[in-house]
């Protein structure tokens, strides 16, 4: 008990310790960084932060059998056998094929909400705790194996090979996703089980990230020591506790020893009849069974007092590690060699593409002009246009996807990074492309499932539309004050600047 009280108090000194980690136990595993695809273009409806979140907190209400829904689209399971000593139980969130979200993000505001209403965790706790969920079930996804041999068979009876799991492209996550949130189980403990969720395995593979993802990884090594704080009060009020009861069952052996004696000098005087004195046993016997009962159950508590405080050391040997594997990774990014490079020829915009169901999809990226390697490149990789069109401070193109809630349309990217700056209101034909004119800029857009052109403003916004058929891919021309297009029988319409009006 005085080496656990020991180990408590002096964890938070290990932070700057120098170690090596063994690395035996990793060298049959794959590590890649995590990297999701998410869908960056264009959406027909944007919802907010707090409509995200929304759905997370109505799936807290469980129904009959811990099964809560929203609508048709998302499902969380509460699996938990108490009688599964030993194998973990869990939440099983399930995306069905109807699920909107295409954006990882937008997946741990939904867990982050649903964690801190179910469970009560705080904000900042829900929100790095859902991070590291959406991790763990992309580093084991449609990985049934592994699961089979950490969770309840109660667990196991809902997930299937091909969908447990989060995969890393957002096409591949309605229908086809179980995400599982691993739980304690254990009354009184944290409801997630922060153990599991940093397996060696995960961390390995965040580690794959060029910063190594010290920030979460420290953020997650706080918490666990806050748990492990929590853990040893709670342990110490019940050892407390539970010394006073052995001296309650201590007290009530004596007594039970005493009445025995006097009930057999009774007996031996004749103050009382042989029945008397079985009678006055029965009922002492009776006692005795309670008490032994019950030192039993102390005996037992005591027991597992006992293991909580071996795991807790454990917990706090991991920790150590855990501490020491981050203060020498710091110091690898601090070194000279791990520096930035020096700066070297502006990045060169460029656009790369490929073939895709058809389809060609393309990136924007900054080449070395000197060397052709990629300085950096746009999450969004579902651009359509040929090219790109400086405007408003960014490089404009048409990018997305027609399905479900996303559509093509106008996206600004910034031209230093490549994120998305702003996106377009309306449907744009991914066969079309851009016409600056005036200060407007001119493309084909949908119009109630007419193709017609359409005019935006420098912020994208739809501003006005003609009223008349044109080609997907049309060509813009500009005469005076007239527009020159292509209409869908291939002739050239011609018709005045005057003649657009307000969507």
């Amino acid at each position: 008990m005085k080496k656990f009280f020991c180990l408590i108090f002096a964890f938070i000194s290990l932070y700057g310790l120098a170690g090596q980690v063994d690395r035996q136990e990793l060298e049959s595993f794959d590590y890649g960084g995590v990297e999701f695809r998410n869908y960056e273009g264009p959406h027909q409806k944007i919802d907010t932060i707090d409509q995200i979140r929304g759905i997370g907190l109505a799936l807290t209400s469980r129904a009959e059998g811990g099964r809560s829904r929203y609508f048709d689209k998302y499902e969380i399971l509460h699996l938990v056998d108490p009688d599964a000593a030993g194998l973990l139980n869990a939440d099983v969130f399930i995306l069905s094929d109807t699920a909107g979200v295409d954006h990882v993000d937008n997946i741990r505001r939904i867990l982050s909400a649903y964690l801190e209403g179910a469970y009560g965790y705080s904000r900042t706790d829900s929100e790095l705790l859902a991070r590291f969920v959406t991790y763990y079930n992309a580093v084991y996804r449609q990985n049934l194996d592994y699961f089979s041999r950490k969770y309840t068979p109660l667990v196991l009876g809902v997930l299937t090979a091909d969908k447990v799991g989060l995969s890393t492209r957002y096409e591949e996550w309605p229908g086809k996703t179980q995400i599982v949130i691993p739980l304690t189980g254990r009354e009184g403990a944290p409801a997630l089980d922060t153990d599991i969720l940093t397996e060696r395995d995960v961390i390995e593979s965040l580690r794959q990230e060029d910063d190594r993802s010290l920030d979460e990884r420290k953020e997650m090594t706080e918490l666990k020591e806050r748990e492990i704080q929590e853990e040893e009060k709670a342990i110490v009020e019940e050892r407390r506790a539970l010394e006073q009861r052995e001296t309650e069952i201590a007290r009530e052996e004596r007594e039970i020893a005493g009445e025995e004696r006097r009930i057999t000098e009774a007996e031996e005087e004749g103050t009382i009849t042989p029945d008397e004195a079985a009678e006055a046993r029965r009922e002492l016997e009776e006692r005795r069974d309670t008490v032994e009962k019950e030192a039993e159950e102390a005996a037992q508590a005591t027991e597992e007092l006992a293991e909580r405080e071996a795991a807790q050391e454990e917990r706090l040997e991991q920790i150590r590690e855990e501490r020491e594997q981050i203060a020498q990774d710091t110091r690898e990014l601090q070194q000279p060699g791990a520096a930035p490079a020096a700066a070297g020829p502006a990045g060169v915009p460029f656009l790369t593409f490929r073939m895709e169901g058809g389809q060609r999809l393309g990136r924007l990226v900054l080449v070395n002009s000197e060397t052709g390697a990629t300085l950096t490149r746009s999450t969004l990789d579902s651009i359509h246009t040929p090219g790109f069109l400086p405007h408003n401070g960014g490089y404009l193109v048409i990018a997305g996807e027609d399905s479900g809630n996303r559509m093509v349309g106008l996206v600004l990217l910034d031209p230093k990074n490549l994120t998305v700056t702003a996106s377009g209101d309306s449907r744009v034909s991914r066969y079309a492309t851009v016409y600056p004119h005036q200060g407007s800029l001119y493309t084909v857009v949908d119009n109630q499932g007419r193709w017609v052109p359409g005019r935006f403003d420098r912020d994208l916004k739809l501003t006005g539309i003609l009223d008349r058929e044109a080609a997907e891919y049309s060509y813009f021309g500009f005469d005076g004050g007239k527009i020159l297009f292509q209409d869908q029988r291939g002739g050239v319409v011609s018709l005045p600047l005057s003649g657009f009006v307000s969507p």
